[in-house]
């Protein structure tokens, strides 16, 4: 899935599920992605999460894979 592809209804919907995993709000989620720093959630994730999730942001590919993947898919595209 090309990230430009999203509409803003899966982009929230992908923020909400972010959200739940990383127990942040989508707000937060959206200025983590806007600035690049992942302070916003520094007191919430363990350093090993944090780390992980810094690659993550780091990497484009890694981000298009997770957004392939059919459990995040799953949740975009929920079935009827």
């Amino acid at each position: 899935m090309n990230p430009s592809s999203l509409t803003p209804e899966k982009l929230r919907a992908l923020m909400q599920l972010a959200g739940q995993r990383l127990g942040a709000t989508p707000d937060q989620l959206e200025t983590v992605l806007k600035t690049g720093s992942t302070e916003p959630l520094a007191s919430r994730l363990s350093p090993d999460l944090m780390k992980r999730l810094n690659t993550l942001l780091g990497d484009r590919e890694q981000i298009e894979r997770l957004l392939a993947s059919p459990e995040v898919q799953s949740y975009l595209h929920p079935s009827p």
